[in-house]
């Protein structure tokens, strides 16, 4: 309460709003020190870096073609179903017979109150027919403009010979669809297994340009278990497309266009969101298993098992979901001084992963180690792993809907099983979170050494022309 006092008092007086501005930078300063007193510089200003040259490496999908493929099925982006009408958007779908009434699920952005839709189809010799359809707007909208949502199209009478291509919509009193207004749909049926787990991250947005904590996110995940990244563009820094770039080419790594048609935060909820995690499941449904629902600060680390998949298996295999409670690790407290301590041995390991000149890497899993001592309850703010073949539809932090509701669908993992570290600033601005109870959980130290060695190899393969990863832009103001 202080802070928010003296923060609306800066308004008032331009001396005071100048001093308080140089007593934050001094606290920021204070809160990023070190537990002990090492020999760590801390890392270099970013624009004081020597640009960098990129690699011929794969481009990022841009200028849509239909016939591009990816791991997981076709590179699509946002389109206006009926344009100028600025009612619904449509991304992808997907042809679903999971459900005893098999239907077609479009991918979609929906203004809350738009009536049900007419579906347009059309086959692979180009016949087409119109059915009614439905909406159905996934359930965390805060009651914004516009929802993400599924439209659902039953099934034309096509026959098995001739299947349905793409689905168009419009309104009920439009007639048919046009097919230049159309999205190609994928029957899921058909589909081969790639790996064990694939990782869903809500879209990037606002440049995001954190190159070495997005390489620490693959490789942390990749000990964990996972094989494959499913990432949505819609603007992302160069440090992070070369990033990026890199791992698609090694093909652990797909990115999607994100062409968001409506404003975020505006008009619908951070980046539609909720589109992007739900196309992300029906992409991985045949493919994984698993899915991890996460965002790009936030792991899920299990506590007695070397990484998820062994912990699923420990747990039981016959659950839907595995629902983890959330604990904040801020980024203002005090930083850890084991990753120094490892690479400052004898074997000179900073040196030799890093490179001479290099700074020392600020990972976040290994430097901030202090967490609050509660974490959240079950549904706020918990992120989870999702059976895709069996989930319908997914959410921020629970699945909302499964294939067969009732019975032993998801299991809360118990605390002492797993949490979900979440690494950030205080949520509600200020400092006022550094004061609530928190103790050192290093339990994400037993990746260190191998996590290091991982990351040192990659920053050195995507950015050869540098000792190490770019220094990432600065938090920036805690308000």
């Amino acid at each position: 309460m202080r802070l928010r006092r003296a923060l609306r008092s800066c308004h008032r007086s331009p001396v005071v709003r100048i001093s308080f501005v140089i007593v934050s930078l001094v606290y920021i300063v204070h809160c990023f020190s070190f537990t002990t007193v090492v020999n760590m510089n801390d890392p270099p200003d970013p624009a004081v870096l020597e640009p960098h040259e990129k690699e011929n490496l794969p481009q990022m999908p841009t200028n849509i073609n239909e016939s591009q493929i990816s791991a997981t099925g076709r590179v699509l982006d946002w389109r206006e179903a009926e344009p100028g009408k600025n009612a619904i958007y449509l991304y992808s779908g997907y042809i679903d017979k999971r459900k005893a009434q098999p239907t077609i699920r479009l991918i979609a952005i929906i203004k809350r109150k738009t009536k049900a839709p007419e579906c347009t189809y059309w086959s692979a010799s180009n016949k087409r027919e119109v059915k009614s359809g439905s909406i159905k707007l996934i359930k965390e909208n805060w009651a914004l403009p516009y929802s993400a949502g599924f439209i659902l199209c039953p099934l034309p009478s096509f026959g098995p010979d001739d299947p349905v291509i793409r689905v168009g919509v419009t309104t009920q009193s439009a007639g048919p669809a046009l097919l230049a207004n159309s999205v190609p749909v994928e029957n899921m049926e058909s589909r081969k297994k790639i790996g064990e787990m694939s990782v869903c991250v809500k879209p990037f947005h606002y440049e995001f340009n954190r190159a070495l904590w997005l390489v620490e996110f693959i490789e942390m995940y990749k000990l964990l278990g996972a094989d494959h990244f499913i990432f949505y563009n819609h603007t992302v820094g160069p440090d992070v497309e070369a990033v990026l770039r890199y791992y698609m080419r090694q093909g652990s790594v797909e990115v999607l266009p994100w062409s968001l048609p409506v404003e975020t935060k505006k008009d619908i909820r951070t980046e539609g969101i909720f589109a992007s995690l739900n196309d992300c499941n029906l992409r991985s449904v045949g493919h994984f298993p698993l899915a991890a629902m996460v965002d790009i600060d936030e792991f899920l680390i299990p506590r007695k098992d070397e990484n998820l998949l062994e912990l699923v298996a420990r747990l039981g295999t016959t659950y839907h979901g595995y629902v983890f409670k959330n604990v904040f690790f801020y980024l203002y407290w005090e930083n850890d001084t084991a990753l120094h301590d490892h690479l400052n041995t004898e074997e000179n390991l900073q040196v030799n992963l890093f490179g001479a000149d290099s700074h020392m890497p600020y990972l976040l899993t290994q430097t901030k180690t202090r967490r609050l001592d509660q974490p959240h309850k079950y549904g706020v703010r918990s992120k989870y792993l999702a059976r895709p073949d069996k989930s319908v539809e997914v959410g921020n932090h629970v699945v909302w809907e499964y294939l067969q509701p009732g019975g032993r669908t998801s299991l809360n993992v118990p605390e002492t099983d797993g949490l979900t570290h979440h690494y950030r600033i205080c949520e509600f601005g200020g400092w006022d979170c550094l004061k609530l109870p928190s103790h050192i959980d290093q339990t994400a130290h037993r990746y260190l050494a191998t996590l290091t060695q991982a990351i040192a190899r990659e920053c050195a393969g995507i950015f050869p022309g540098l000792p190490a990863c770019p220094v990432a832009p600065p938090l920036g103001s805690p308000w």
